[in-house]
């Protein structure tokens, strides 16, 4: 302290000014420094905000198919036209600094259930065509040796006794 008196007092004024001056310009570069220091405390508070939001998503309809034996195979009609279904999702979320940061499913509500779109699918398969009638022959007016009755198809039977005669053909139709 002694030796500051001494260089204070045996210092001419215009050094003596820019020492002060030097002092002053450290002084007010550390006092800046502190500010910087500050802001940049301030701009590191994280603002959080936390808001709820609700969403609308679409459910998509599914489809049935039915068989159907009114509809030949390979056939296809539509029975009953799909609707979509729709669904509230409502959602927590974090912002920080104006920034989403977070995402929370906190529910799920259905608004709408979705209509299965129903196709009937054919399954019938015609019968086959009858065969054509074959002609039957004439029926033969006489006795052929060893037939018994004359069928009415125009078929002979030769059998032994008159039980069951004929009966795949119709019957008989002349004995013999």
């Amino acid at each position: 302290m002694l030796l500051s008196g001494v260089v204070s007092a045996t210092e001419p004024q215009h050094i003596k000014d820019a020492r002060i001056a030097k002092e002053q310009a450290a002084i007010s570069a550390q006092q800046l420094k502190e500010k910087e220091a500050a802001a940049k405390k301030k701009r590191a508070v994280v603002k959080t905000e936390v808001k709820t939001e609700t969403k609308s998503e679409t459910i998509p309809f599914s489809e049935e198919q039915r068989e159907d034996a009114k509809l030949t195979k390979g056939q296809t009609k539509v029975v009953q036209e799909g609707a979509n279904g729709e669904k509230k999702l409502i959602y927590k979320v974090t912002y920080k600094n104006g920034k989403e940061t977070a995402r929370e499913l906190v529910s799920e509500e259905v608004t709408q259930q979705p209509i299965s779109r129903v196709v009937a699918l054919g399954t019938y398969v015609a019968p086959p065509p009858k065969p054509k009638p074959t002609t039957t022959p004439a029926p033969q007016t006489t006795n052929p040796s060893g037939a018994t009755a004359l069928c009415r198809d125009g078929t002979l039977s030769y059998s032994q006794n008159r039980r069951g005669t004929c009966s795949h053909h119709g019957g008989v139709s002349v004995w013999y």
